[in-house]
């Protein structure tokens, strides 16, 4: 699993990649500084931002290997629905097609 920021010479490496949660989080959060009076915008970031941070921090947690993918799983799940939920607003909608894009690539594990 090679963790990269989107650079998309990343994509010819003949492994699984996944995008920066980081990269992801501060992108999110930017839609925020970005469209500060939009109420959908605000509710989209409130909702991934927490989901983000929570998959960020997951290593740090005293859990069994077990109960971590368990976790992982249910934060993916979480993810992906935010992601699949109807949006009108297009920086919401692009932010959705990037991580709905790039989920085939990611690992199920």
């Amino acid at each position: 699993m090679l963790v990269v920021d989107r650079y998309n010479a990343y994509n010819k490496a003949p492994v699984q990649i996944q995008y920066c949660y980081a990269h992801l989080l501060r992108d999110v959060e930017k839609l925020e500084k970005d469209f500060p009076e939009v109420p959908e915008v605000k509710s989209f970031v409130s909702i991934l931002v927490p989901l983000l941070s929570q998959a960020m921090h997951l290593r740090s947690q005293p859990l069994s290997d077990d109960q971590y993918y368990q976790e992982a799983k249910e934060i993916q799940k979480k993810i992906i629905e935010v992601n699949k939920s109807s949006a009108q607003h297009l920086a919401i909608r692009t932010m959705q097609d990037l991580n709905l894009e790039q989920r085939p690539r990611r690992s199920t594990s």
